[in-house]
């Protein structure tokens, strides 16, 4: 029953489109019968109800469907369901509906955390990292690492290259013994599939982070990376074009720069259109930051797109709009993403730097303003 309600839902499996109507029927047809997550299930359904209804700007029905989402959200959650806590935390740690709450956000997570759910062990532990979102004053890296590593044991395939970042990036002190188990852990989650690791192992052995510089475990990261890159779901958080934009580039690099022997001399025509027009040395130094607005769930919220110039049909913000929506549920307004599209057509007609136009363009629009 719950199977078949989320095929509604989300309009999958063969079925053409979302029926609301038929996934809250099956959803409660679960829930009569006993199923813990039938609750859970039916705040995601209001969730799906008050998105909607903000989008037609219908406030009553929007505040009528946060509601009843809430408050299925907390029975599930008092009958021990692990997502229903997550989600509970999600919505006090963004102030989704409800007053926006941190610490009352850590509880829930760490709530949900001992009821087996590794993905609020790792959210748990990115608060801990930031601690511009908590509050706390200042990051706790030791509490970070310390719930990355309750989510590996959980079985969280994200949570070994977020802990070997957050060794690498020096927020836990960097020795031997830590150096040595960032790179188990890179390596691990390449083994398991991880194009994120994959990139940034690329990225280590070719500046000499952690490891001595080694050129060529550098290039067999990269194409690693590469071939992962074809096999990568796109609703994951590998698919971020960004992790397989540093293995292009620090490929391009040891050819161009290391003067390595390209294991793989067929490939170097499509690294080089891959990689763009920018100084390789300063690659990606040089990518222009652009703050865009996006719409997850019933939330409005800022995020940063990249943007270069390169020889591919697409301009490389479609992508990272395509990410957006499908790794986070998101969406990306239709003017924004056409604007990009319309500046990238203008650019390769003219022959002119698609980077620099989308500077021009936004600060014209901001002059106007």
């Amino acid at each position: 029953m719950l199977e078949i309600g989320a095929t509604y839902l989300y309009g999958r499996e063969g079925v053409p489109g979302q029926d609301i109507t038929q996934a809250e029927k099956y959803f409660n047809q679960a829930l009569s019968v006993g199923a813990l997550e039938a609750e859970t299930n039916l705040g995601r359904l209001y969730g799906e109800k008050a998105k909607k209804a903000q989008k037609a700007g219908d406030t009553k029905t929007f505040a009528q469907a946060s509601e009843k989402r809430l408050a299925y959200f907390q029975k599930a959650a008092q009958k021990g369901s692990s997502d229903a806590m997550y989600s509970l935390a999600d919505m006090y740690r963004y102030g989704d509906y409800v007053k926006m709450d941190v610490p009352k956000a850590m509880e829930w997570y760490k709530k949900s955390i001992s009821v087996g759910n590794s993905d609020a062990a790792v959210e748990l532990a990115k608060l801990y990292v930031d601690e511009s979102a908590t509050g706390l004053g200042k990051s706790q890296p030791e509490e970070a690492a310390k719930y990355f590593r309750i989510a590996l044991n959980l079985g969280s395939k994200m949570a070994g290259v977020e802990l070997a970042d957050l060794i690498r990036n020096g927020k836990i002190k960097v020795n031997p013994k830590t150096s040595q188990e960032a790179i188990q852990l890179y390596e691990q989650a390449v083994i398991n599939g991880s194009l994120r690791a994959a990139a940034h192992l690329s990225d280590i052995y070719l500046k000499g982070e952690l490891v001595a510089k080694d050129r060529k475990k550098a290039e067999q990261y990269g194409l690693k990376a590469l071939e992962l890159e074809k096999t990568t779901k796109p609703d994951s958080e590998d698919a971020w074009p960004m992790y397989a934009q540093i293995a292009y580039t620090n490929l391009l690099k040891l050819y161009k720069v290391e003067k390595l022997e390209p294991a793989k001399p067929q490939l170097v025509k499509a690294i080089e259109d891959r990689v763009g027009l920018l100084p390789i040395n300063d690659q990606m130094k040089l990518l222009t930051r652009f703050t865009v607005p996006i719409t997850c769930g019933t939330i409005k919220s800022p995020f940063e797109v990249y943007v270069w110039d390169w020889k591919l049909n697409e301009p490389p913000t479609t992508a990272q709009f395509d990410w957006v929506e499908k790794a986070r549920g998101c969406e990306v307004p239709k003017d924004v993403v056409e604007s990009f599209q319309k500046l990238y057509k203008i650019a390769r007609e003219n022959n002119v730097s698609f980077r620099e136009l989308s500077i021009y363009a936004l600060s014209n629009a901001n002059q106007k303003k």
